[in-house]
């Protein structure tokens, strides 16, 4: 059958190719080269001319977002083809159209985790799984795999057996005494097992490499990092000889080693290269040797490690020394996988690795390298299998791609990507797949088709991009060589007539360089308004400055809805940052003060300003003794104190911060300045919120910190106030959903958040109104969108590359690679893994850098504004002064600057100059002067841009001294909301439904800063390994599951309960089977088993009551405002003995009490256990004859 021209008309011939092309297919989609359109087109294509069924179809996408938008466009083709069809097509083919929009909601369109769900949940038993199993997200799996860690880790700090020491000792040597790095290692090594296809048989793979006595690989690896260091700097040195002597010296050493060298001859070349470096002509070693120093220190490095004299091999002593303690470093991850893995089976639960291991599983059958029955019959059902963005790939993921494709004649693969937009090394992408499949899929049955046709930017802008990447971007450093398949090519020009440069020649880009003051050298302007503010503060300010200018003077971008030029507005306009983190808050003061609107999207959620704030006070209310939340909380809006009052407080006494805040509060101490009169409020209340904390939920907490503080509310008048506001709103809600879940307390919620912020894992954001503001984002968050207008500042922020420090690198290559400690020195070197690790992951981590600054440079449709501050060494060198670009000094760059200055020197004049234009280019220095005051208020235009559009409210005037004063019907109106009072405030600060042990904290009114909640049962002191409150637990346990009849065997009957799962053995451990015995010995428990069939142990109960009867039960104040209100109690009673006629309730009480203590505890838990009985009677309209408190600790049992 035909291809469908109806769809394909608008397609260029390279996405026509693509559209009709079968088999194992591969689209390499540059940037706005229309991908997305090509893969609906193709799909269209595949259920016209294949007659394929819409769940025939696999569509895979990265994100959910991107499933949605594509069964949107999906939909939307289906729709027009059903409609052009309706008309002059047969019935036949009418019915499969709407067939296919009938299959929508079962169609497999999503993402490749959800797709692993899906057979995970069908396949539940087979894999051993509960099939109502949950899914946790990225800082809930953290969280999960912190808890397990500590379990793992207290286990081998208390064992003393063979491996437990091993481990101290590895913490020792390799952690430094602390084991955090351990503990993160031991977490990559299992995310990026997950990531394999095998992920235990690339652990026990890697373990047996470290149990060989003889380091063979290491041996291997130290020929081929010669060869490569040779072939290296041969060419460098070829460049160099012809003004450099030594070069030229070098080069005929390093010459020597020829094809299949023995190591003995690498030993003695390198001997020779170190050698020359002490032989130099008289004052021309600095000029000779600089360009040579790496050769040098490499050269040095690599004549440690080849000769081996006297059949001493530095490689094998090396290797002695660490390889024990890598193979305990395995072995710890391969005991974690194990652990974590039965801790979520526990918990029927799964992370994202997980979905694609159990898919794995069903998939493929590694014994036989072959796919199971179950991917058999996913081959056979579907016939086509897309996925998008495949350049973001792991190996795990791409497994599960190939075993549901199908091969040979019948292959049936499209994958889509771009390698040059790969960004997300750090989530464990790997980009080689992708390259590699450009590679290989050039025969029969396969094919690789660019798009290289761009129909998002101005044809400038490509210009610009396709000129500094053609320089930079290289294959040994991006991974992809920038050639004419690589370049973008401006799309439709006949179409794009006007966004071309013959029509518009002025360049599309301008760079705006600020340069740095030497260290020590005093400003211009010390005594003015910018001697205090830092370079991303100035920056910023640089910017705001000019998007506010772009905007006044009307700058001009293509309107692609309406075919023409239209004024720019704030919301056309977009700040892409390397990292936002710690930036977005500057940002927004200084966009704020220049008067432009700014909208941060999601990101740095736990940095934000407002969330520190909660989080400080929530720290502090669980440890009031930590000065740094105590000072923030002190300091932040929640109390509002100023520097010098904190200053004063401090000065009183030394010790903790809180200590001297209570101290002020004595009159005799008492300070005479704000915090006299901010400090005792804040202390009242933050008492309130320490017992609300322990008592009820976490959010209602949180809750009535908002409420009293209006904290929320003055968020809301603050700049980007909305958004703020729906921080807090985010914040709250995630402790809602903690509370749903976890109900554990205030400090496992903390460690919830910081096991969120470790995994980078963020609350959903809440809509915010769409308003005309400038956006705000990470690159990363940016990749598939476009803006008319981008900026891009922070350009000489320097790449991170602390994972390359670490005493342990952990390389996809070489794996492990330890710094090595000889028993007896102090000292640590590189091994020969470690030195390959960094120096391939330094040109892996360019590569990202490389492919990052690709991505943020082509999100410009119109205008891309670039900036940077600079030493004023680099100006005058790298940017100033054109030198060949080789791959050297591509690797060497710290920062993106340092690419684009290498590009500037090629092709701007910059020497002496301030400012100039390229074709590409416009360029100028910008002083700080322009930065001050008066600029920013000559560049917002205040009075002449606001006046025009301020329209003063009817009910307002002012006076000559400038104080606005308001109409009769206004004050009337403003006195009556100010006056409001809600006519149900009393039943606002009650709660409406409560539980039984909340109420009788309530009645007993309790200290609870000077008095512990829970205490350890005495008679369970003896053994420490549980709290007092899991001890207590322990015992509710046996009394709800133990069976009555066997009150003889007590022993026996807790040990079926271990073995059935209802005990921990830890909890065996703690039951004092003598005090349970003695209970049900006694005569009421005589006269309860006679009646076992009647017993109702732990029995769940809900009431209603007034809050007339609560206080009169127990002993409150009766408020008459609530007469009509009502309050659900809930509760669990612990035993209960229904009879015909009446009730009989027993309470357990676990405390810690002698007999002298037992009024007080009596007098404490007898309104709790009378509303028990209120309640039961209410529900059964049964008497309640007996009411009873047993306490185990003086095994009495007491009447109430």
């Amino acid at each position: 059958m035909e291809s469908a021209r109806t769809q394909n008309d608008s397609l260029t011939p390279s996405q026509r190719q693509a559209v009709d092309a079968r088999g194992n297919v591969l689209v390499m989609a540059g940037a706005g080269t229309g991908k997305t359109e090509t893969l609906v087109a193709r799909c269209l294509d595949c259920l016209t001319r294949e007659r394929a069924s819409l769940d025939e179809l696999l569509i895979v996408t990265f994100t959910e977002s991107a499933a949605a938008k594509m069964r949107q466009r999906l939909r939307r083709a289906i729709e027009t083809k059903t409609q052009e069809d309706s008309l002059n097509s047969q019935p036949s083919t009418l019915n499969f159209w709407h067939s296919q929009l009938a299959l929508f909601d079962i169609a497999h369109i999503g993402t490749l985790h959800s797709f692993c769900l899906r057979l995970v949940r069908e396949h539940f038993h087979e894999l051993g799984l509960d099939p109502q199993l949950a899914i946790l997200d990225e800082g809930e799996a953290r969280q999960l795999a912190n808890e397990t860690l500590d379990e793992q880790f207290q286990a081998h700090y208390a064992g003393e057996d063979e491996f437990p020491l091993a481990v101290q000792n590895l913490i020792q040597i390799h952690g430094g005494g602390r084991d955090e790095k351990i503990r993160a290692l031991i977490l990559r090594l299992h995310n990026y097992s997950q990531t394999r296809p095998d992920a235990a048989g690339w652990l026990a793979d890697q373990i047996k490499k470290f149990s060989t006595p003889e380091p063979t690989d290491w041996q291997r690896w130290l020929l081929i990092a010669i060869t490569d260091w040779r072939d290296e700097w041969l060419p460098v040195l070829e460049n160099l000889k012809g003004e450099n002597e030594k070069a030229a010296e070098l080069t005929g050493i390093l010459q020597r080693l020829e094809k299949n060298f023995s190591r003995e001859l690498a030993a003695e070349v390198l001997e020779q290269i170190v050698s020359a470096d002490g032989n130099w002509p008289a004052k021309r070693k600095t000029i000779l040797r600089k360009p040579l120093e790496d050769l040098f220190d490499e050269a040095a490095f690599l004549a440690t490690l080849a000769p081996v004299k006297n059949d001493s091999d530095p490689l094998a002593e090396d290797w002695t020394w660490v390889r024990s303690h890598m193979e305990s470093l395995l072995r710890l991850a391969q005991e974690f996988a194990e652990k974590f893995s039965d801790r979520k089976r526990s918990d029927g639960v799964l992370d994202f690795h997980d979905l694609e291991q159990f898919a794995l599983k069903l998939l493929w059958d590694f014994s036989a390298d072959k796919p199971t029955a179950v991917a058999e019959m996913w081959r056979g059902k579907l016939k086509f299998v897309f996925v998008d963005e495949y350049q973001d790939i792991n190996a795990a993921q791409d497994k599960i791609i190939a075993a549901l494709s199908r091969d040979g004649a019948d292959a049936n693969r499209f994958l889509v990507g771009d390698v040059k937009q790969s960004i997300y090394r750090f989530r464990l992408a790997d980009p080689k797949i992708f390259r590699d499949y450009s590679k290989n899929w050039r025969g029969k049955n396969s094919q690789v088709i660019p798009l290289a046709e761009n129909f998002r930017s101005r044809e400038g802008l490509l210009n610009f991009a396709n000129s500094v990447f053609s320089l930079v971007l290289r294959e040994e450093i991006g991974g992809v060589a920038y050639d004419a398949d690589a370049q973008l090519k401006f799309g439709t020009p006949e179409k794009r007539v006007n966004l071309g440069v013959a029509k518009n020649p002025p360049p599309r880009v301008e760079l705006l360089l600020r340069t740095k003051k030497k260290a020590g050298e005093i400003s211009d302007d010390e005594n003015g308004d910018l001697a205090d503010l830092d370079e991303t503060t100035k920056e910023a300010r640089l910017i705001a400055q000019r998007l506010k200018q772009l905007v006044a003077e009307q700058h001009e971008i293509w309107d692609e809805e309406k075919k023409l030029f239209r004024p720019a507005q704030f919301g056309d306009l977009a700040i892409l940052l390397r990292s936002p983190r710690g930036k977005s808050e500057v940002y927004a003061k200084e966009f704020e003060r220049a008067g432009v609107p700014l909208s941060v999207a999601r990101g740095g959620f736990f940095e934000s300003a407002e969330i520190l704030d909660l989080l400080s006070l929530l720290q502090l209310l669980d440890n009031p003794l930590q000065d740094v939340p105590c000072i923030a909380v002190l300091r932040s809006p929640l109390v509002g104190l100023s520097l010098d009052e904190l200053v004063e407080i401090r000065l009183t006494t030394k010790g903790h911060f809180w200590t001297a805040l209570n101290r002020i509060q004595n009159e005799k101490l008492k300070i005479k300045n704000g915090a006299a009169e901010k400090t005792p409020k804040f202390l009242e209340r933050f008492s309130r919120w320490r017992k609300l904390a322990k008592r009820n939920s976490l959010s209602e907490c949180l809750e009535a910190v908002l409420a009293e503080t209006l904290y929320a509310d003055w968020l809301r008048a603050q700049p980007c106030g909305a958004q703020r506001a729906a921080n807090i709103e985010r914040f709250l809600n995630l402790a809602q959903s903690f509370d749903q879940f976890q109900r554990q307390g205030l400090f496992r919620f903390l460690k919830f958040i910081e096991a969120q912020q470790e995994a980078g894992s963020e609350p959903d954001a809440p809509a915010i109104p769409t308003e005309n503001a400038v956006r705000l984002m990470s690159i990363h968050q940016s990749k598939g969108d476009e803006f008319p207008v981008v900026a891009l500042p922070d350009l000489a922020k320097t790449f991170n590359e602390q994972d390359l420090r670490g005493e342990i690198i952990f390389d996809e290559e070489f794996g492990l690679c330890p710094k090595v400690k000889p028993p007896s020195s102090g000292r640590r070197y590189p091994s020969l893994p470690h030195w390959l690790a960094q120096r391939r992951q330094k040109r892996e981590l360019r590569g990202e850098e490389l492919r990052l600054l690709y991505v943020a440079l082509t999100r410009a449709r119109d205008t891309l504004v670039l900036s940077a501050t600079i030493t004023e060494k680099k100006w005058g060198t790298v940017w100033s002064q054109p030198e060949p670009v080789t791959p050297q000094k591509i690797a060497d760059a710290k920062c993106f600057a340092d690419w684009l200055g290498l590009w500037f020197a090629q092709n701007a004049d910059g020497a002496g100059a301030t400012g100039g234009e390229t074709p590409h280019l416009r360029w100028r220095l910008v002083d700080d002067a322009e930065l001050g005051d008066d600029s920013v208020r000559r560049s917002r235009g205040d009075e002449a841009q606001n006046k025009e559009n301020l329209e003063t409210p009817h009910v307002v005037s002012y006076n000559d001294k400038n104080v606005a004063t308001f109409d009769a019907a206004a004050v009337e109106k403003l006195r009556a909301v100010l006056s409001w009072e809600n006519p149900h405030a009393a039943a606002t600060k009650r709660k409406a439904k409560s539980s039984v042990t909340e109420l009788r904290r309530t009645a007993e009114e309790l200290d609870e800063e000077a008095e512990p909640v829970f205490t350890r049962p005495k008679f369970a002191a003896k053994n420490r390994k549980l709290s007092a409150a899991e001890s207590g637990t322990a015992h509710h346990k046996f009394l709800q599951h133990f069976a009555l009849e066997k009150t003889g065997g007590l022993a026996a009957e807790a040990e079926r309960l271990v073995r059935e799962n209802y005990l921990s053995a830890d909890e065996r451990a703690v039951l004092d089977l003598d005090a349970l015995a003695a209970f049900w010995d006694s005569d009421l428990g005589e006269k309860i088993r006679v009646n076992a069939e009647k017993v109702r142990r732990e029995l769940p109960f809900t009431a209603r009551f007034s809050p007339a009867e609560i206080a009169e039960i127990t002993g409150g104040k009766t408020d008459t405002t609530l007469a009509d209100e009502f309050v659900v109690v809930q509760g669990v009673a612990d035993l209960v003995v229904l009879l015909p006629q009446e009730i009989w309730l027993v309470d357990f009480k676990t405390d810690e009490a002698g007999k002298n203590d037992l009024p007080e505890k009596i007098k404490t838990y007898a309104p709790q256990l009378k509303l028990y009985a209120a309640a039961l009677e209410k529900i059964f309209a049964r008497k309640i004859t007996l009411r009873a408190l047993h306490f185990f600790a003086v095994r009495r049992t007491e009447k109430v």
